[in-house]
This record gives structure tokens, sequence and C-alpha cells, in this order.
């Protein structure tokens, strides 16, 4: 029976615009029967792995179709010879456009693809699919998060790198309503200042209930069980720190959670979503404090009807009176790095 590690987090933003659609207003959903503040899995995925590789500069995949740009960058030889081999009819797997000079599709490569297709580009091949599926099957090494969001390539599915990990849309625990604010860009050059821009800005404030959860299996056999420890360390600092670039520079709503919950499971992963199902109101406490409630109240609930976690860790910055976290050791999140990363790790041990 499969262990997955489920990460659970309460996390306040104020005013913000984190994840916006199409016309730029901030993303809703309806759960519960109203609307709700949204925050896609994508987006907070990309913050997750921009966290891994610029805040972390952990070694991670390149996903493009510019494969033969990435290369030149560093060897221009390398990418005219690898230009050549794309270009040639036999090239049924990393399918090629002449007139863009670009892939008809992203893949996510690792260093070691990026190493072997330069090496090739160099030597070239009179064997062209079997050199490039030798070099994209290849799956020793793999990055941290191309582990954790996965790799496909529609033409060669042995290339395909399954997800470890599974993330939900982060939801608030509440119901909110879209704001909006006018704004005035002055003209300093003016001989009297004037409004020489006026727009408008969506935005809405909301706690989030946040839910990723990663198999830990799967972690082990695609890093090797000696990285397991070293990539859920660093996913766990991701996880609690990362926040979605969403209009910053206007708002900058770089929160963090107000409480993180990790708990090892055996079988299927376990979302605390509907805790919220009925929206928390504030009652003159904010959101946070309620919310806590709420999450504690669905947690020993779920833990007494449908099993106890192998393990488990609470992060908790709101004052309650008590906690109800059964099955949960309450730690600051610098002890959370220390301990969680080597505990993974030994229960998926060899």
């Amino acid at each position: 029976m499969a262990l997955h590690l489920d990460f659970h987090a309460l996390h306040s933003v104020p005013v913000s615009n984190l994840n916006s659609d199409m016309s730029r207003m901030p993303k809703t959903a309806t759960f519960g029967g109203v609307q709700r503040a949204r925050v896609s899995s994508q987006s907070w995925n990309a913050a997750i792995r921009e966290h891994l590789t610029e805040e972390q500069n952990i070694e991670h995949g390149y996903r493009t179709r510019d494969i033969l740009g990435l290369i030149g960058e560093h060897d221009p030889k390398a990418a005219e010879g690898l230009g050549k081999i794309l270009a040639d009819k036999s090239n049924k797997v990393l399918l090629f456009d002449t007139k863009t000079k670009q892939l008809k599709s992203t893949f996510f490569f690792t260093p070691s693809h990026l190493d072997a297709l330069t090496t090739l580009g160099r030597t070239g091949t009179s064997e062209v699919s079997k050199a490039l599926a030798a070099i994209v099957t290849d799956k020793t090494n793999v990055p941290i998060d191309v582990a954790l969001f996965g790799s496909t390539l529609a033409a060669l599915p042995e290339a395909n790198v399954s997800s470890v990990g599974a993330a939900m849309h982060a939801l608030s625990t509440h119901e909110v309503n879209l704001e909006f604010d006018e704004f005035v860009g002055m003209d300093d050059a003016a001989d009297r200042n004037f409004g020489a821009h006026l727009g408008v800005n969506d935005f809405l404030s909301a706690t989030f209930y946040r839910f990723h959860t990663i198999n830990l299996d799967e972690m082990r056999e695609t890093v090797g069980p000696d990285r397991v420890s070293a990539a859920i360390r660093a996913f766990t600092r991701a996880f609690a720190e990362a926040v979605p670039a969403g209009r910053r520079g206007t708002f900058n709503a770089d929160t963090r959670p107000d409480l993180l919950l990790a708990l090892i499971r055996q079988g299927r992963p376990e979302p605390y979503v509907n805790a919220f199902e009925y929206p928390v109101a504030p009652s003159g406490r904010g959101y946070v404090a309620p919310s806590v409630d709420a999450l504690e109240d669905y947690h020993e609930t779920h833990c007494a009807t449908w099993g106890a976690p192998v393990d488990g860790w609470l992060v908790n910055t709101v004052t309650t009176t008590g906690t109800r976290f059964p099955y949960t050791t309450s730690a600051t999140f610098g002890h959370l790095l220390d301990v969680i990363g080597d505990r993974s790790a030994g229960l998926v041990a060899p």
C-alpha cells in the first residue's frame, strides 16, 4: 500500500490578485453554494518550481520547445548539428518544425538529456530516431521538479515521467466578493501633474486552504532512495514559502501560511477541503482562527472515521485554546525541515 505525504495549509493573503483570468480579474469558483477565491494548481506549482530552481538553486529540468536556442547558448556548433539531426525526415521522436526551428511541442529536458544532445549534435549519427529515443528515455538523475510535476512526450510514451505529486486548486475557506481600485498614473513631465493614465485593479483578500500530496514510493523510484530526503525537504520549504507572482508589483502579498499540517498516510491521499464546504464566518475573529477550528474538527473526525496517519507535524502561528490535532507533533518550521525528509525517506527505504 502506497505511502503519501499530504501537505495542508491555511494561508491568508491581503489585498491581492495572485492568479487572474483572461479579463485580469482574480479567479474564483463556486463551492458550498458561495463564491470562493481560487488560485489554480498550475499557478502555485509554477511558484513552487521557481522557488526550487531560483531560491534554492536545485538542479532542474528545462521545459522548452526551443532546444536549439538552449543548447546554442553554450555550444553553437552543437546546436547547428542537432538542428540538422532534428530536421532529418527519419526523426520520429522529437518532432521538429523546420520553419520556426523549434520542437512542435514542449518537453522537460533534464541536464543529462542536454549533455547527451550536445554530444549528439557535435558527433552526428546515422540512426536519428534510435539515438534520440535512447537520450530522451534515459531517466537517470531525474531532477526534483521533473519528478514532482512529470513530463510527457506524445511521440514516445517510454520517455514519460509520471508526476509523483498532485495539487488541488487553492480555495478560500469563506465566501468572497471581488473589489476594485481605480488608480491614476501621474505625468511628471507636465507643467502641472495630471493623470496620464487611468485604470482599474481588481483584487480580493482571502484565507486559502491549500493541499498538495506526494507519493513517497513513486518519489523513491523516480529520484532514487538516496535523494528522497533532500527532495522532500526542498519541496516542504518551497510549499511553505512560494507564492504566485501575479500582480506582485502592485500588491506584494508574499505572506507565509498561518498553519501547515504535514501528514504521512498509508493508502490514498486525504485532502481536507470539505472542512470548508460550509463557508467559515468571521464572527469578529477574522477568518484564520475559525478556519483553524474547522480544520481541527475535520481532522479529528476524519482520523476517527477513516484511520490515523503514520506520522504528522503541525506548524501553527495562530493562538488557540489548546490543539486537537491528534497524531501530530507541534513543531517550528525549522524543526519540520530538519526531520521530515529523513522520516519520509526512512519509511520507503529498501
